[in-house]
């Protein structure tokens, strides 16, 4: 009986020592994996911003494309000066908007990083 139970404790106890491990290092990990999860939601939501940007400057690209290349009706002197206008004031809009979702994007950012912390 004596035999019997040294033979078995090693076995045992390695499985109850990798538990054991196991259940540890995923405690440990589980911060850090937040704080990627944080961080890659972050990028995405920079990536989201950038391609607004994008957006709203091939709107505004295509309208003065447009009415350079209309073959039936020439586009007016100012006609192109208003088609500059609106493609400026977009773009500055839209960079505007940008700058402030990345203001508002780097407090959550440091607000979750301290609530992870």
């Amino acid at each position: 009986m004596i035999g019997q139970a040294i033979a078995l404790s090693p076995v045992g106890s390695s499985q109850f020592g990798a538990a054991w491990w196991h259940y540890f290092f995923l405690q440990s990990a589980q911060p850090v994996l937040r704080l990627q999860l944080v961080w890659i939601e972050s990028m995405a939501q920079a990536m989201q911003l950038e391609a607004d940007l994008f957006h709203a400057l091939m709107q505004s690209n295509i309208t003065l494309v447009e009415c350079l290349t209309q073959s039936r009706k020439r586009c007016t002197h100012s006609e192109l000066t208003e088609h500059y206008h609106e493609l400026a004031k977009t773009l500055a809009d839209a960079h505007m908007d940008r700058l402030a979702g990345v203001t508002q994007l780097s407090n959550d950012f440091r607000r979750c990083l301290w609530e992870e912390i």
